[in-house]
C-alpha cells in the first residue's frame, strides 16, 4: 500500500482524485495546510506528497529534511481545461522550488492517474546522490602516498581540515537555506578543494554537485546534495580517525 499526502486545495474538489488514487492502491490523507502536512509527515511515511498549493513546497521540504530523500514532492497545477495532464520530472529538481516533479493539466480526465506510476518507488530505489555511494569515503592509500607516509604531516593536515570544514559546512547549510547562490557556490568550491586535499572522494564529488546546483540557483538540488554530503563527511572522518588508531 502506497501513501499519498494531498496538501492544500479544495477538499471537495479533491474527492474524485482521492477515489482514483485509492483505486491505484494509494492510502490518501488530506492536509489543508502546511502545519497539518508537517504533522502527518512526522507520524507516517508517505511515498508521495501532492501539493495543490505549490508555494508551500519549498518551506515544507526545508522543514521535513529527514523525509525528503524518500518522499516525492510533487507540485500540482490542476486545470479544468481540456488539456491533457502531464508530468515534468527531473531527479535534480524542477523550476518550482522544493518540487521533484510538476503535475499539470486536467486531473479529471481519464488516464491522468497512469502518470502516477512515475512515483511508484523510483525515488526510493535511487535517492539523490546514491551514485556516489561507490566512491571511497576516504582513500587512505592515496592520502598516505600524497603525504609521503609522514604521519606527523598527515595528522596536522587532518587537524586543520577538520577545524575549517566544520565551520564551512555550517555556513554552507545556512547559505543554502537562505538561497544565497553566490555564497553556496563559493563555499562548495572551497570545500571541494579541502576534500580533495585529504582524499575524501565521495564528499568531494557531492561538493562539486552543490557548486553546480548553485550556479543554476537550484536550491532543492543543493539541499538534497548537502543531505548526502554530511554522512559522507562523517564516514571520511571516521576512517581518518581509524588511520591513527591503528
Amino acid at each position: 500500500m502506497k501513501n499519498a499526502l494531498l496538501v492544500g486545495g479544495d477538499e471537495a474538489r479533491l474527492k474524485g482524485i482521492v477515489t482514483e488514487l485509492e483505486g491505484l492502491g494509494y492510502a490518501t490523507f488530506f492536509a489543508p495546510g502546511a502545519d497539518q502536512a508537517l504533522e502527518a509527515l512526522s507520524i507516517a511515511h508517505f511515498g508521495t506528497l501532492f501539493c495543490f498549493d505549490p508555494p508551500l513546497l519549498a518551506g515544507l521540504r526545508k522543514r521535513s529534511r529527514d523525509v525528503a530523500g524518500q518522499c516525492w514532492f510533487v507540485a500540482v497545477f490542476a486545470s479544468d481545461s481540456v488539456s491533457l495532464p502531464r508530468v515534468r520530472f527531473s531527479p535534480g529538481g524542477t523550476d518550482i522550488e522544493g518540487a521533484d516533479a510538476v503535475l499539470e493539466g486536467n486531473l479529471a480526465s481519464s488516464g491522468w492517474a497512469d502518470l502516477l506510476g512515475r512515483f511508484s518507488g523510483e525515488k526510493s530505489r535511487a535517492p539523490e546522490g546514491i551514485r556516489y555511494a561507490l566512491l571511497a569515503a576516504f582513500d587512505r592509500g592515496a592520502f598516505e602516498r600524497q603525504m609521503s607516509f609522514d604521519r606527523e604531516t598527515m595528522a596536522e593536515i587532518i587537524r586543520l581540515y577538520k577545524g575549517e570544514t566544520a565551520r564551512q559546512l555550517a555556513e554552507l547549510e545556512k547559505a543554502i537555506g537562505d538561497g544565497e547562490s553566490q555564497q553556496v557556490r563559493k563555499l562548495a568550491h572551497t570545500l571541494k578543494g579541502s576534500f580533495g586535499a585529504v582524499c575524501a572522494l565521495r564528499a568531494g564529488a557531492l561538493a562539486h554537485e552543490i557548486e553546480l546546483a548553485a550556479v543554476e540557483s537550484n536550491f532543492s538540488r543543493a539541499l538534497a546534495m548537502f543531505q548526502e554530503l554530511m554522512p559522507a563527511v562523517c564516514a571520511a572522518e571516521g576512517e581518518m580517525d581509524a588511520l591513527f588508531g591503528s
